[in-house]
């Protein structure tokens, strides 16, 4: 079971331009913690040394992260199997970026122990296309006092009073995603796991195009030729 929930945003281009993006994002089941979207390239945290890096830091197939911490795998944070997790909220890490490889249609992660300070930004170049905070993800799931079946770490039953959900968010209407944000406020973590994203296959440019078009009339003007022969 997945639940669902549309989200647009209205982008400006110049003064006199503008053009409606759309997101659609939904959560997996309760205790999901990693994608079941067919063709994603995924990436995890358990081969990358613990603390705060201030240099770019390679994010397997995916892209390359910008002020990322990791931490060992506990109360907050850590899918199943894994050693280790993503977290901002370091001293003097209050952001982390991935810049994808290429244009993504498709971004997956599973967000544990979310807060009301977590805040993630998806972007297509400059332009934010969607914000997603812990307080939406109360509004879409529910509360846990009033008994959500994703509150608390489904792999040790620690920290009952938050949310743990996998997120995938689909790039609708042509909507791509050139880097995501992860930000939090003091005195909470955003921590992160199994990133899964999805590369769209790369459209043709005019030329080759041209040259197609031009190929299939030199295959029919050479199959009228044959019939009339």
């Amino acid at each position: 079971m997945k639940t669902s929930v549309l989200l647009s945003t209205l982008l400006f281009f110049g003064l006199a331009q503008f053009s409606l993006a759309s997101t659609t994002v939904n959560f997996s089941a309760a205790g999901v913690q990693s994608t079941d979207v067919s063709g994603t390239t995924t990436f995890s945290f358990s081969n990358l040394k613990t603390g705060y890096d201030t240099s770019t830091v390679d994010a397997g197939g995916i892209g390359q992260f910008g002020g990322l911490a990791v931490d060992n795998t506990g109360q907050y944070g850590g899918a199943a199997g894994h050693s280790k997790y993503g977290v901002v909220g370091y001293p003097g890490n209050g952001n982390a970026t991935l810049t994808f490889n290429g244009p993504a249609s498709y971004f997956g992660f599973w967000w544990s122990a979310a807060d009301a300070q977590n805040t993630l930004t998806l972007y297509s170049g400059n332009n934010a296309v969607l914000t997603l905070t812990g307080s939406d993800l109360v509004k879409s799931l529910g509360a846990c006092g009033a008994g959500s079946a994703y509150c608390g770490n489904p792999n040790n039953g620690m920290d009952p009073n938050e949310l743990f959900t996998y997120v995938n968010i689909f790039g609708t209407n042509g909507t791509q995603f050139s880097s995501a944000s992860f930000t939090n406020g003091p005195g909470t973590g955003f921590e992160f796991d199994n990133l899964a994203y999805i590369d769209p296959p790369a459209v043709p440019e005019p030329a080759t195009w041209s040259c197609l078009a031009l190929g299939l009339g030199v295959l029919a003007f050479l199959k009228l030729r044959a019939h009339r022969a």
